[in-house]
């Protein structure tokens, strides 16, 4: 996430295998992504089940979905 942000913030583009012109999508639902993630890890640390049961399956939709997405 750290990396994706620095690149775009130093003007340098990023490619995509496919898709190219939808950057914004894909940046927008990297944020998502990692938002869910960090909820995720909080969940774990504070024992919050329910949170990681739902959490889970959601990112793992997210991964699939962005690769079949973006890359060939």
């Amino acid at each position: 996430m750290a990396l994706l942000a620095e690149t775009l913030k130093a003007g340098q583009n990023i490619t995509l295998s496919k898709n190219q012109k939808q950057i914004r999508e894909f940046v927008k639902l990297d944020d998502q992504f990692h938002k869910n993630l960090e909820a995720l890890a909080k969940a774990a640390e504070t024992g919050q089940k329910k949170v990681v049961k739902n959490l889970t399956p959601k990112l793992l939709d997210a991964c699939v979905f962005r690769h079949e997405r973006f890359r060939k």
